[in-house]
């Protein structure tokens, strides 16, 4: 068996070039009809429900000005975009959360609203459920669903993680990557 898994993966690095095609190529579609679909849907539905722009000019909509901004303003754009994103997606998070815990408790603050919904919903509290638990049982989660989707994600993007640390111009891409080891 390990020597099947030599040979159908040496048959691959013979040639870098026929990898970096295919694994280019898979991504590529992956974000196109993946992603992208995705994010310009629930954008356009949003859109929809808020300004009564529809979903089929929503998406339209939101295509054209990604585009344009993109080729306008190229990867630095994207880039500089996805950061504001985050920052607002941190900002707008605790925000709920201390708004909504504030609404909860009548006085106290967020403490006591915490406080609140720890007396109204305490199994809500645990992230570790009973091993006997129906639907997520704490072995089946260690043992079996974090690693599938670990192995699964660490498997589809070896051949991206090789490219970053090998890198010789700059260490760049190997801090971004041992930053992204530390986050996960």
């Amino acid at each position: 068996m390990l020597a099947d898994y030599a040979v159908f993966f040496g048959y691959f690095m013979v040639d870098h070039r026929r990898v970096s095609t295919a694994m280019s190529t898979f991504w590529l579609l992956m974000y196109v009809f993946v992603n992208l679909t995705s994010v310009m849907s629930l954008g356009s539905i949003t859109l929809d429900s808020v300004l009564g722009i529809p979903i089929i000019w929503g998406i339209v909509g939101l295509a054209c000005v990604s585009a344009a901004y993109t080729i306008y303003g190229g990867l630095s754009s994207v880039v500089w975009t996805d950061f504001l994103h985050v920052a607002v997606w941190i900002v707008g998070g605790f925000a709920v959360v201390c708004f909504g815990l504030n609404a909860i408790a009548d006085t106290g603050g967020i403490a006591a609203g915490l406080v609140a919904c720890m007396k109204a919903a305490p199994e809500k509290f645990h992230t570790v459920l009973d091993g006997s638990h129906n639907e997520l049982p704490w072995p089946g989660i260690f043992f079996g669903g974090v690693w599938i989707v670990a192995i699964s994600y660490w498997g589809c993007n070896q051949y991206i993680s090789l490219r970053a640390l090998q890198q010789k111009a700059n260490g760049k891409p190997k801090t971004g990557f041992c930053w992204r080891l530390f986050f996960l």
